[in-house]
This record gives structure tokens, C-alpha cells and sequence, in this order.
């Protein structure tokens, strides 16, 4: 059993895939490993991951369903952690099925963001409040929201969260493109 910050759950969620057709990602990915959990979400053109400390782990893989996750925290009132238990797939008491398929791995993208890029990019607005949202959750000011870009990407972090924040694509609207968000 492991108890992780509720606000970990809520902040990541905002990047969950509502509707994709790559159904796994329409979960949080759950990887608990030497002494580390992480959950991590993306809708394909955001990007944000928790890590905390664990003792005594031993190693899971699963992705919950976005849908269960909502509501495990409606269940869970405003306990400040959750509980989630890897073995009897259980989120705040309340049973899921893992989501089964292969996550992206995301680590690639955290080995290339001190990777910076000196080209401007154009980030959907709405993935920007996003990051505002992340902020509140966490308790951190605006002030403590730090960003950067590289290539294609926005990575921020706030409070415990980072993340990423795909630019979009450029277009020629003439030509009958469409944008890249």
C-alpha cells in the first residue's frame, strides 16, 4: 500500500486524454520501482510527471483509468494522500482495471530538457492555464512556476510537478493545413 499526495493526483490528471484513440492514454501510468513512485499523464501534447520517495518498494507497472481516478478522489474527500494498492488494484478503497497496453516512455523526454532551444514556438493558451491550475494545487505562487523551452516543447515545473507543453506545428492555413493542437 502506498500513500501518495492526493494534489499529485488532481495536478496530473489535468494532462490526462479525455477522448484519444490511444486509449492508455486515458489513465495516469503508475510506475513504482527502487524506492520511487511516479505518476505520469499525457494527452499527447502535454506531458507532466510526480516523483516521490518510497521505502521498501517493490516494482509495479499499471495505468489507472482516468474515470477511476476520478472517482477514487471523489471517495477519498480531502484526505491529503490516497492510497493506492498496486496488488489489489485499488485507488482510496475503491477497485480499478488497469488500463493494458504499453505507455509511452517518457523518459526520453526528461534526458533532453536541459536540451535549450533559442527559437520561438507557438503553445496552445489553454495548455498554459493548465500550468496555473498545477500551481494552486500545489500550493506554489506564480512566482515559483519556472519554465523553459527546448526545440519543440515547454517544460515547467511547479511545486513537485514537471512537465511539458508540445508547441504547436506550423501551418499554412492557405493551403488547407491545420493546426498542430
Amino acid at each position: 500500500m502506498y500513500s501518495i499526495k492526493t494534489d499529485a493526483f488532481k495536478s496530473i490528471l489535468l494532462f490526462t486524454a479525455k477522448v484519444d484513440v490511444r486509449y492508455y492514454l486515458k489513465g495516469i501510468n503508475v510506475e513504482i520501482s527502487t524506492g520511487t513512485v511516479r505518476l505520469t499523464a499525457s494527452d499527447g501534447h502535454t506531458l507532466a510527471t510526480y516523483t516521490e520517495t518510497a521505502v521498501n518498494t517493490d516494482n509495479y507497472l499499471l495505468t489507472i483509468p482516468r474515470e477511476s481516478i476520478e472517482i477514487a478522489l471523489k471517495a477519498n474527500g480531502k484526505r491529503a494522500t490516497i492510497d493506492l494498492d498496486p496488488v489489489h488494484c485499488t485507488l482510496a478503497g475503491v477497485p480499478f482495471t488497469p488500463i493494458d497496453g504499453n505507455y509511452p516512455n517518457v523518459r526520453r523526454v526528461w534526458d533532453q530538457e536541459r536540451m535549450i532551444a533559442a527559437t520561438p514556438m507557438l503553445i496552445n493558451p489553454e495548455y498554459y492555464s493548465r500550468i496555473g491550475k498545477v500551481a494552486k494545487l500545489e500550493g506554489v505562487g506564480y512566482p515559483s512556476i519556472k519554465l523553459w523551452h527546448m526545440n519543440d516543447g515547454l517544460f515547467f515545473e511547479a511545486g513537485e510537478i514537471r512537465g511539458l507543453i508540445m508547441g504547436m506545428r506550423e501551418c499554412d492555413v492557405n493551403k488547407g493545413d491545420k493546426p498542430g493542437f
